[in-house]
């Protein structure tokens, strides 16, 4: 297995690096005082057990978080304000249930994925029509759109929000326009409009991970500090990227189906109902 750790190709930049490891461990300590422990997944655990850095053609860091049970929706909102407060603009999405953190003005996004404990598995929403390159219907991802801004939640300073790209300006002004309306209607919405969209046959699976990867979870050095990991990272990026993950490939994902057959990932069938952690 080939090691990359002086010979690493240079790709497109997509993320801000120098400020990315202040930000994700301050998103971090911030989940920590919500009593909720995030830790290095995917690429991000990728690059700090492979190049002992985060990978800068990354466009985001992904961590994270197993809940036994649904997440309390009261520490949402605290924890959404938390980040505005340190200069985030954060959306919590609780039809994939995963936090997705941004800076208005540097190329900084840090995801938080909720993971549940399923027999051996940790698991959480593999739904295909949020991968365009997989070629699903445009309607269909339009409609998977609909269902996921309803069951949004996002807490935004409005200088910072005008900061962004105008569509991101558009999909948080959208997110706000439909809280307001009651919860029972939205859900029935996102329940009709995710109906139709994942209608097609394994297009809202479960990616699952083994639990004995992962826990228990140990410290790992980054960027002069701590972080958490699982305590067993090579195995695990192995089952993610494949026997040769430590040769850098950019814009890989195990979600295309060109690469389906290198990743080790499971899909479980989904039994997720829209009414189980909708805000």
């Amino acid at each position: 297995m080939a090691s990359n750790t002086h010979s690493s190709p240079i790709f497109l930049e997509r993320s801000d690096i120098v400020n990315l490891p202040f930000s994700v461990l301050l998103v971090v300590n911030i989940f920590k005082q919500y009593s909720y422990f995030p830790w290095l997944c995917y690429g991000a655990l990728l690059g700090i057990i492979r190049e002992q850095r985060l990978l800068p053609w990354n466009n985001d860091v992904e961590l994270g978080l197993v809940c036994s049970e649904p997440i309390d929706k009261k520490k949402v909102k605290k924890i959404l304000d938390h980040l505005v407060a340190h200069g985030f603009i954060p959306t919590y999405y609780s039809t994939s249930q995963s936090f997705s953190v941004r800076h208005p003005s540097l190329a900084i996004q840090i995801n938080v994925n909720i993971f549940s404990v399923y027999n051996h598995y940790l698991v959480r929403p593999h739904e295909v029509p949020s991968q365009p390159e997989n070629g699903y219907p445009f309607l269909l991802q339009c409609f998977w759109w609909i269902s996921t801004i309803l069951g949004a939640k996002v807490s935004v300073n409005f200088r910072q929000l005008f900061q962004l790209p105008l569509h991101r300006i558009m999909r948080f002004l959208f997110i706000l326009l439909l809280q307001p309306i009651p919860r029972l209607f939205r859900i029935i919405l996102a329940s009709f409009f995710h109906t139709i969209a994942t209608r097609p046959a394994n297009s809202s699976m479960l990616s699952a991970i083994p639990c004995d990867y992962v826990f228990p979870i140990i410290p790992i050095p980054f960027y002069g500090s701590l972080i958490d990991s699982p305590h067993m990272p090579t195995q695990l990026l192995e089952y993610l990227y494949g026997e040769d993950w430590k040769v850098p490939k950019d814009n890989w994902s195990f979600y295309a189906d060109k690469n389906k057959s290198i990743s080790k990932v499971v899909y479980l069938p989904s039994k997720y109902k829209i009414t189980t952690a909708f805000l």
